[in-house]
């Protein structure tokens, strides 16, 4: 598709991301994962559950390490979808920690999605500051 000029959109990556859940096989679903951000996808709730749904049938749920690429679509993803207790199970502290330690300035996705599972989780002082970088 490189080579053609076309551009993917989201239900390209959909497909692509179907056809790595359905063999299992991990070596194209991080080089996929990777093109989502360079195609403005990254906030696509759609693309965020191919890969949250990739990553887990992969296996590689519990030992993935979340870095900026991944968290963004696999949190907003799991709070659109009412699976935050899936994404990041009771961890509201060490999603506010990764967060304030993100090597990119998080986003209005970023912090709408955690203010999202604070309120879920019913953690208003971390909510507090979460809404202070949102307004």
């Amino acid at each position: 598709m490189k080579s053609s000029d076309m551009k993917p959109d989201y239900y390209t990556f959909l497909c692509a991301l179907k056809a790595c859940s359905a063999s299992n096989d991990l070596r194209f679903g991080p080089q996929i994962h990777t093109q989502v951000p360079k195609m403005a996808l990254d906030a696509n709730l759609y693309v965020g559950n191919g890969l949250i749904a990739m990553y887990r049938k992969c296996e590689m749920r519990e030992s993935m390490t979340l870095d900026p690429i991944a968290f963004v679509p696999i949190l907003s993803a799991s709070s659109h979808a009412g699976l935050v207790d899936e994404g990041l199970v009771g961890r509201v502290c060490e999603a506010y920690d990764f967060i304030k330690q993100m090597p990119i300035e998080p986003n209005e996705t970023v912090w709408g999605s955690f203010l999202s599972a604070c309120r879920f989780h019913n953690d208003m002082d971390i909510a507090l500051e979460a809404e202070d970088h949102l307004f």
